[in-house]
């Protein structure tokens, strides 16, 4: 049963919040419709896009990554018990004023109910986060490729990827990006998060190993979603999309992140 939940103007004005894309943020306050008077919830991708998206058709297979993204940034923890998967938001009772609350009848978060995806948005969350404490105590190139190779593209860059397709060629790519020793680990990482929140949602998600290829952490503010030229495909263009068509050929995406070729055009 839905709940009457207040939205506080500073929402829009929170930098943490505006980080996210327009998608995760609507999502986010659409669970505070759904959440109980703890802030918790049942968590299945399939029945929260059901009651939160009754008239958006490709919501079953975009929901995952915006609840990726909240859960990577902390908003919300996804937990699994007795094969149930639930969510929680830590700070609900932070920002909701709530007359005689009830008291909730789900399991509560524990770090040992953490489901898999749960567990690597947490990593990746804690990881990125001693990479920053300790970035600027590093100053030796060979620490700096250790730190990029052990803690790089699995727990982070991966994770927060959103279309999991050609995992290989990535990581290759991502590789050989860290050898050079010249790029910051966390420019790709913010890149990835400027990209999650631009792409309009009516076009392909990038192939990650050609995003890696083209240096697309560098791209301006704005020009994701900005067409280019007259509106016809260079040459250049087209020859890409049969690159990373072939990558699809022979590295067929899996999971739910495969899911969210279904409703884009080319990018």
């Amino acid at each position: 049963m839905g709940r009457i939940r207040t939205i506080k103007p500073e929402f829009s004005k929170s930098e943490s919040n505006g980080r996210l894309s327009r998608e995760a943020r609507l999502l986010f306050i659409l669970l505070w419709t759904v959440v109980d008077d703890e802030g918790r919830a049942r968590a299945a991708p399939k029945l929260l896009a059901g009651e939160l998206y009754p008239f958006d058709d490709d919501a079953r297979d975009l929901i995952e990554a915006w609840l990726n993204e909240l859960d990577t940034s902390g908003k919300i923890r996804r937990y699994e018990v007795d094969g149930t998967h639930y969510l929680d938001i830590p700070k609900f009772l932070e920002h909701q004023l709530i007359n005689r609350p009830s008291k909730s009848r789900l399991p509560e978060f524990t770090e040992s109910s953490l489901n898999n995806q749960g567990s690597l948005n947490t990593r990746a969350r804690d990881t990125r986060s001693k990479i920053l404490d300790t970035r600027s105590m590093v100053t030796e190139p060979r620490a700096r490729k250790f730190l990029w190779v052990k803690n790089g593209f699995e727990e982070l860059f991966w994770t927060k990827y959103p279309h999991k397709v050609g995992k290989a060629d990535a990581k290759k790519v991502f590789d050989r990006i860290g050898k050079s020793d010249t790029v910051s680990l966390n420019d790709i990482l913010d890149g990835v998060d400027q990209y999650i929140r631009e792409k309009p949602p009516d076009r392909q998600w990038c192939n990650p190993a050609t995003w890696l290829r083209q240096e697309r952490w560098l791209d301006e503010p704005g020009t994701v979603s900005k067409p280019k030229g007259n509106g016809q495909k260079s040459m250049a263009t087209i020859a890409q999309e049969i690159a990373d068509a072939s990558d699809e050929r022979r590295n067929p995406g899996t999971g739910d992140g495969a899911l969210l070729n279904l409703s884009v055009e080319k990018h």
